[in-house]
């Protein structure tokens, strides 16, 4: 309390989560009566400095991945300060508690692999971002992933995470091609089945057709034999 009957408080380690109404009350304990009034309240706004260590995360508000369930999602960041150690991290969902895909990584240029669960993950860091390459994604994973990108070192400790976007994978259709690859299969089939049987009728009324010819071509001759044995026999002395 200074001599102008002010009470004056200085409040350290705000953060943006302590923006908020303040109020102070007063209680006049001597001489009686017991009073306790209460001020009008201050709004305290906690604001970040806009300095040359500052830094945020952006994402694109949308990517699709390619029809093999690939999918390239960069993070920026603006980060100008001296870092040499960063994290990246990789989170699906809105609650932000199913990792995809995290690697640590140096600064000026580094490229990294990981693979959580299903997924494997590329990625090449710059100075201002992060390119992931996504793979073994299926439709069902289409959903809403967020970017977050630590400072290890050196201190102090910061970290921030991005606006999210949505990865889109289109359904993979492979079924369709499978059918048609069975259908020329069936077709091909069919049409050797059909030609075959249409060949063997054929040489079937062939044969039968010559065979009808070669007894229209055949002579008896029974009666001819039996005349020539008749006349022989007028000549015979008996």
């Amino acid at each position: 309390m200074d001599k102008g009957d002010r009470v004056i408080f200085k409040l350290s380690n705000l953060q943006e989560k302590d923006t908020d109404m303040y109020y102070c009350q007063l209680n006049i304990m001597y001489p009686p009566p017991f009073r306790s009034p209460k001020g009008n309240g201050t709004l305290i706004i906690f604001q970040r400095k806009n300095n040359s260590t500052a830094f945020e995360v952006f994402q694109p508000n949308r990517v699709e991945a390619n029809n093999s369930g690939v999918a390239r999602l960069r993070c920026n960041y603006n980060f100008t300060g001296k870092g040499e150690e960063f994290r990246i991290t990789l989170f699906r969902g809105i609650s932000d508690q199913t990792i995809v895909c995290a690697s640590s990584f140096h600064l000026p240029n580094t490229t990294f692999e990981t693979k959580e669960g299903l997924f494997s993950c590329q990625g090449e860091a710059s100075r201002n971002s992060v390119d992931l390459t996504i793979s073994g994604m299926s439709s069902s994973d289409t959903d809403f992933y967020k970017c977050r990108v630590e400072i290890m070192y050196p201190p102090p400790y910061r970290q921030r995470v991005g606006n999210g976007t949505v990865i889109y994978i289109p359904e993979i259709q492979t079924c369709p091609k499978i059918e048609s690859s069975m259908e020329w299969i069936f077709v091909a089939v069919s049409g050797c089945i059909i030609a075959c049987t249409v060949i063997i009728i054929a040489a079937i009324l062939v044969i039968r057709i010559c065979q009808q010819n070669r007894k229209a071509d055949y002579v008896d001759m029974s009666p001819v034999i039996s005349e020539k044995r008749n006349s022989n026999n007028r000549y015979v002395i008996l």
